[in-house]
């Protein structure tokens, strides 16, 4: 084990978004953990990009990303570092996340351990706010994707390690203008786009399973053409099933 390892937090940020940045830094400043260095970086084309620069000018054994616009708990960092210190196999440890961007609040929730199958299953893995990586085994965002990008990363890593879970708490993600999460369109590439890069995973586990994966592709597919038209209203189904998914 490494004493007090370096963290480098990536943090993508917009002009005008100076208060959220601020909340953001603080929860940084507030950690538990004190051993961090900060690295704000204004977005030029996209996130994506944004915290590939970061990754760039990183110095930290361990990279964690935070979004402007959410905050971390104050343990957050710790337990998380502590699994990977713990576990010098596992590359990515994610925290669950406390959803506050709709009417109705939810928990993001994941076992201790988290498998390529697990991921490829939920057509998610929490936030990008909660991912802190091993910097040896870290590749790039894939800046093509208009969104998706923290999750086709995730299966990337996932193919050649297991991924775990700090069951707490750590993000809280808050509602603002112009949030990703409300470009439908986008939200609807992301996921084509990967389905065809990653198709091939999806098949790796039989012609039951790979029929199931095409099954929940194209209905939230369906779900996010749905959302155009009646918004946030279409979370009403969405969080429902997400419950149900962490339930079994």
């Amino acid at each position: 084990m490494t004493k007090n390892p370096l963290i480098s937090v990536v943090i993508p940020t917009q002009k005008n978004r100076e208060e959220l940045l601020e909340r953001a830094i603080k929860s940084i400043k507030k950690q538990t953990y004190k051993r961090i260095e900060i690295i704000p970086v204004l977005e030029g084309n996209n996130a994506a990009d944004s915290r590939n620069i970061g990754i760039d000018k990183s110095s930290g054994k361990y990279i964690a990303f935070l979004d402007d616009d959410d905050e971390w708990l104050p343990d957050k960092l710790e337990k998380q570092v502590k699994k990977l210190e713990n576990h010098p196999s596992v590359n990515l440890v994610i925290c669950w996340t406390l959803d506050k961007r709709y009417d109705e609040q939810y928990i993001d929730k994941y076992p201790e351990f988290v498998y390529l199958y697990n991921a490829l299953k939920l057509f998610r893995l929490s936030s990008t706010s909660s991912y802190i990586f091993r910097k040896s085994a870290l590749e790039k965002f894939d800046v093509n994707f208009p969104t998706a990008q923290e999750y086709e990363l995730a299966i990337r890593t996932l193919m050649t390690s297991v991924a775990m879970c700090v069951q707490e708490v750590g993000v809280i993600m808050y509602k603002t203008e112009n949030q990703m999460t409300r470009n439908w369109k986008g939200k609807r590439k992301g996921l084509k786009m990967l389905y065809k890069k990653h198709k091939q995973l999806y098949k790796k586990y039989g012609w039951m399973e790979f029929i199931k994966f095409r099954i929940k592709f194209f209905g939230i597919i369906s779900l996010y053409w749905f959302a155009e038209i009646f918004g946030d209203k279409v979370y009403k189904i969405i969080v429902p099933i997400k419950r149900r998914g962490d339930e079994k």
